[in-house]
């Protein structure tokens, strides 16, 4: 497992990310609605099974209603869909199917800039927090840490994926010639999730730009 604990750096806020190209999240909601009800209507018939069964060998079974509360169709969504928010989407064939890449993890990120008119090399570590609807994206380079605003998933129709991203950099704290800035990052993401390459740019307070290529770690 990665991290960016260090230094001071940690992960930031998860926030929502758009998805074009793959399954709409409100058929998914549908989809988790369709099995929170039949699996709740499973539970309800054992409990009352077990009751019935108890009372046959002359038990008393009064079943708490809070018991029934939890068996209900509204908790049993909750359940799913949180099972599926955090895992079930990453699933291989799922995560296929749907067209959602999984993201999350380190990567290693190799850079070149147009700073001062010359190309200038770096590197930078990379950290993914994703799950169904939220991510998060975090760079750390020896100089400054920047961090994700807003983001964007594209499904290029031939296995690849394209990531967009608009994030917020900030220097190290005592780093003499570097300026708080704004950027966005344009990433083609390779079919077996495992590399990107793309460019970037960066606003008032930066004004470079660049490429930049990714690798899983």
């Amino acid at each position: 497992m990665c991290s960016l604990e260090r230094g001071g750096f940690g992960m930031g806020n998860d926030h929502e990310y758009a998805l074009v190209g793959g399954v709409n999240r409100a058929t998914i909601g549908r989809w988790v609605a369709v099995a929170a009800a039949s699996v709740s209507a499973v539970l309800v018939f054992v409990l009352l099974s077990l009751v019935d069964v108890a009372e046959k060998f002359g038990v008393s079974a009064n079943l708490p209603p809070s018991l029934f509360s939890l068996a209900g169709a509204s908790a049993v969504y909750g359940a799913l869909y949180l099972l599926f928010s955090r895992f079930i989407w990453k699933w291989g064939p799922i995560s296929r199917l749907m067209k959602v890449p999984n993201l999350e993890g380190c990567w290693q990120c190799i850079g070149e800039s147009s700073f001062n008119e010359e190309g200038v090399g770096w590197e930078a570590s990379v950290v993914i927090s994703q799950n169904w609807d939220k991510l998060c994206i975090v760079m750390e380079t020896s100089k400054s840490r920047s961090e994700s605003v807003s983001a964007a998933l594209i499904s290029e129709g031939v296995g690849t994926f394209r990531l967009l991203y608009h994030y917020k950099n900030d220097p190290r704290e005592f780093e003499e010639g570097l300026n708080a800035h704004h950027g966005c990052v344009d990433l083609l993401i390779a079919h077996d999730l495992q590399s990107g390459d793309g460019i970037y740019f960066t606003g008032r307070g930066r004004t470079t730009f660049g490429r930049m290529i990714w690798s899983r770690k």
